[in-house]
């Protein structure tokens, strides 16, 4: 954590030096939110047999803060708590069977912002923008349940009582579904936007946005092979509109 905010520091140093060379065009801060799709690819079921992805939704809530320059450079840094995960479904010994993965993050996202200019002649039309860079995320909370015949079971009585583990015994103590993945999230994200110019000091935005995971998702002694031996690292993916109200405060 001290590394990310000695990142963001550094950030707002070059920022502030680069503006007394340039000149700073605008400042702007203010909150937003993503609806959208949540993926964990390269599901990890400890041994267990795998199941099939299904949608599953996620949400993020937080604060904005851009400093933009020359016409259309600038930088922007969010602080976001996310809501993502997985629903997995599956039939074992002809029982339907349903897992569902909750994870809670606060999200760091570092972005280089790109905005298009002089694109339209008329005066009314929004301004296009780019967004690009690193996200971090901080593990927070984790819930792990899977649901059998209709009745919920936790992580330690599946894998215990129901489901035919071969690798069960290779499992390390468990003691909460928060040991299960890793507490530090890297992430990559990207966006493509517009901006609404609602009046000398309030904007609207709206935008595409997409974060695909870096780092793997299961905590190291946790990192099974599936059934033919072979292990991929699980990494988070969200896709999602963004949704963004902005006040311009210089």
């Amino acid at each position: 954590m001290k590394h990310i905010l000695y990142f963001v520091l550094s950030a707002f140093i070059v920022t502030s030096a680069q503006a007394q060379v340039t000149s700073i065009s605008s400042i702007n801060v203010g909150g937003s939110v993503l609806s959208g799709l949540s993926l964990i690819a390269e599901q990890n079921n400890y041994g267990a047999p795998e199941m099939t992805f299904q949608p599953t939704s996620a949400y993020t809530a937080g604060v904005t803060f851009n400093i933009n320059w020359y016409e259309n450079l600038g930088l922007q840094i969010e602080g976001n708590y996310g809501f993502q995960g997985q629903t997995y479904f599956g039939t074992q010994n002809t029982i339907d069977v349903y897992k569902y993965v909750s994870l809670n993050y606060v999200q760091i996202p570092i972005f280089f912002k790109y905005t298009f200019t002089n694109y339209s002649r008329s005066q009314i039309a929004p301004d296009l923008y780019f967004v690009a860079g690193p996200q971090f995320g901080f593990l927070q909370s984790v819930k792990s349940e899977y649901v059998v015949n209709g009745s919920t079971m936790s992580f330690e009585e599946y894998h215990n009582d129901f489901a035919y583990n071969p690798l069960n015994q290779r499992h390390p103590e468990y003691t909460s579904d928060l040991e299960l993945f890793n507490g530090f999230d890297l992430a990559l994200a990207s966006g493509f936007g517009a901006a609404f110019e609602l009046s000398d000091y309030l904007i609207l935005t709206a935008e595409s946005r997409l974060t695909w995971g870096i780092s793997d998702l299961n905590a190291r002694d946790w990192r099974f092979p599936d059934l033919r031996n072979n292990y991929a690292a699980s990494r988070n993916y969200v896709w999602g509109l963004k949704v963004g109200l902005l006040a311009t405060v210089w």
